[in-house]
């Protein structure tokens, strides 16, 4: 059923539960945006979230973002129910460690899939939105491990090395629509995932970062508020590094 036009922006968030993809939400819903968030499984965190950010102006949907058909649905609905999409952010993602050589071609195709093909089922479906409205902000979450690489995570790496390409290339391709493409790139972002790490590995990556501290969800949900606004309406096509100064 559709409602009346949200009167603040509209956005579409995967992987919006858990870790930066629930910062993400947090943020968005804080600032006044309505939308929809979805997620692979995880119900009860779903659930959380949306309790958390009042669930008034948000959906929620468990969709599985290496289908076209059901993000296309997902994207639909939002913009649908809510009269138009202004921002669209990738931030569902995986992981699948191993060494090259033990990595099973069902490891890297489960990782990839879920990263990559996810972001250009997100991509496809929210552009042909934000057309109709000639306006629009897409955000891939990637990695600092896009760039540089990292051992035992080829299949990731990858995956969000093929972000800054998609990036690039839907960018220039979506321009004369006006609409914006751009990835976040997070460095060493403290999650549930990242708290798995024993502690001398964690002590490792500290020595690595200038700052000398970890960085949190909402350092990366700060940066996509950023490029989702009219503050950032000539910055198309890079690639933001939310690391502590981590690379050089």
């Amino acid at each position: 059923m559709k409602q009346a036009e949200s009167q603040g922006p509209v956005a579409v968030v995967t992987g919006g539960s858990r870790g930066i993809g629930r910062a993400i939400v947090r943020h968005l819903s804080n600032v006044g945006y309505s939308g929809g968030f979805c997620y692979q499984s995880d119900t009860a965190s779903a659930d959380s979230t949306l309790q958390e950010i009042g669930g008034d102006s948000w959906i929620s949907r468990q969709v599985d973002v290496r289908n076209a058909d059901k993000v296309k649905a997902f994207v639909d609905e939002v913009a649908h129910r809510y009269g138009r999409l202004d921002l669209a952010v990738h931030s569902a993602g995986i992981v699948g460690d191993a060494l090259l050589p033990a990595m099973s071609p069902e490891l890297w195709e489960s990782v990839v899939q879920t990263n990559l093909t996810g972001a250009f089922n997100l991509c496809r479906a929210s552009s042909t939105q934000m057309m109709r409205s000639k306006s629009g902000s897409i955000v891939l979450v990637g990695s600092i491990v896009g760039r540089d690489g990292n051992i035992g995570q080829a299949n990731y790496s990858a995956s969000k090395a093929g972000l800054i390409g998609l990036c690039k290339s839907a960018a220039v391709e979506l321009a004369r629509w006006q609409i914006r493409v751009n990835v976040v790139a997070p460095g060493f972002i403290v999650t549930d995932m990242t708290e798995e790490l024993v502690e001398h590995k964690k002590a490792s990556f500290l020595d690595r970062v200038p700052l000398r501290r970890f960085g949190q969800p909402e350092d990366i949900a700060k940066a996509v508020l950023f490029l989702g606004s009219s503050a950032s309406s000539y910055i198309t096509r890079q690639t933001i590094y939310v690391d502590g100064g981590m690379l050089v």
